[in-house]
């Protein structure tokens, strides 16, 4: 299967010389939109598993997929990715209490009581604790799993897609002459 991506991506490269930026970029985008969305739903697939029905927020409603504009720009438009994550789960503290001992609230630590209520499963900031587990919690993966059980399918995906895209910018530069 190796040697069979190791063509595809040949191909594409060649392709990829015929058309502008613009429209690589907007191709580009789609297919790497497409191949996040394998790896996410097989995260909401997965958090549905371990997360409890018993309670009102559900995990596997804030599983999102986002533009890293932060990527981009850093790069200068020569990488582009797309983040799979839990919404209201990668909150920081804006000033670290200066405690030596003792034990820290939620709050102190940047956990906001009500934050992510407005998500639309709900306030799950605990989805790193069922994930990662604590000293106390055992853990449950799957959000790592998600995606290491689905990167090959993720990057065929991606190639299928941006080939697509592309013979189609191609197909209409040619059209337009």
């Amino acid at each position: 299967m190796a040697s069979k991506m190791e063509l595809d991506i040949e191909e594409l490269m060649q392709k990829i010389k015929l058309i502008n930026e613009d429209v690589r970029y907007k191709g580009g985008r789609f297919a790497l939109r497409k191949a996040a969305q394998v790896v996410a739903t097989d995260a909401v697939r997965m958090s549905k598993a371990v997360d409890d029905p018993d309670t009102p927020e559900d995990i596997s409603k804030n599983v999102a997929i986002r533009w890293n504009g932060r990527l981009f720009k850093a790069s200068n438009g020569y990488q582009m990715g797309f983040r799979v994550g839990i919404l209201g789960g990668a909150q920081t503290p804006s000033a670290r209490p200066k405690k030596k001992r003792g034990k820290y609230t939620l709050s102190e630590l940047g956990e906001l009581s009500g934050k992510g209520k407005d998500n639309p499963g709900g306030d799950t900031f605990y989805w790193r604790f069922v994930n990662f587990g604590t000293k106390n919690i055992q853990s449950k993966h799957f959000f790592e799993p998600a995606l290491k059980n689905n990167t090959s399918r993720a990057t065929a995906e991606f190639v299928t897609q941006f080939e697509k895209a592309l013979d189609r910018a191609i197909r209409k530069k040619f059209r337009q002459r």
